[in-house]
């Protein structure tokens, strides 16, 4: 029963993420103004897919459908913490900051 409900809810997992953890909202707000082209980035810059096992073991990078950030679309999570009004640029900044924080 345990392994169902953990396979079941995209946010329990059977093994601890990666690094950093940047979810990045897919839903209908955040998709109209950049959210796909941020997830086409992201995965660019971090040189790992979206929900990828084994990607970058700097970065776990997924996907949500809502933060509730929808004022500040496009959204993320980064680390637990929500960042609106994302774009490349400060996805980039992010990235920096990660790598000189984790290595």
């Amino acid at each position: 029963e345990v392994l169902g409900v953990v396979t079941f809810y995209k946010d329990l997992h059977t093994q601890p993420a990666a690094g950093s953890t940047i979810r990045i909202c897919r839903g209908e707000s955040c998709q109209a103004v950049g959210a796909s082209e941020l997830v086409n980035a992201a995965e660019e810059i971090f040189g790992t897919k979206l929900d990828a096992a084994g990607g970058n073991p700097l970065v776990t990078l997924s996907q949500v459908f809502c933060l509730g950030n929808c004022a500040l679309s496009p959204a993320a999570a980064i680390d637990g913490k929500l960042v609106g009004r994302l774009d490349v640029a400060k996805l980039q900044a992010i990235a920096q900051q990660i790598e000189e924080r984790l290595q």
